[in-house]
């Protein structure tokens, strides 16, 4: 019973990797960062509502491309950290 227990796990761990990545990583932690960072630079180049269409791109778009790499990286990083814990 144990045996096939572990099996499964085994087999399922792929997916499972995967999600907490896409899930924990890129939409929790980098969706996070996005909104944070993005605010705070809309606030620091004075706009306390969302910019005009250049400068809300100028401001948006490089957060929209480095956080979510990151938050890929983070999740990667947090799932090797607990599967360390749980050996």
């Amino acid at each position: 019973m144990i045996l096939a227990q572990e099996k499964r796990q085994h087999e399922q761990e792929p997916q499972a990797r995967k999600r907490y990545i896409w899930k924990i990583g890129v939409l929790g932690w980098g969706g996070t960062m996005f909104a944070v960072v993005t605010w705070f630079d809309w606030y620091q180049a004075g706009y306390s509502h969302v910019p005009p269409l250049p400068s809300f791109l100028r401001l948006t778009i490089p957060n929209l491309i480095i956080w979510p790499i990151a938050g890929y990286f983070w999740g990667a990083w947090t799932w090797k950290q607990r599967s360390k814990t749980r050996v």
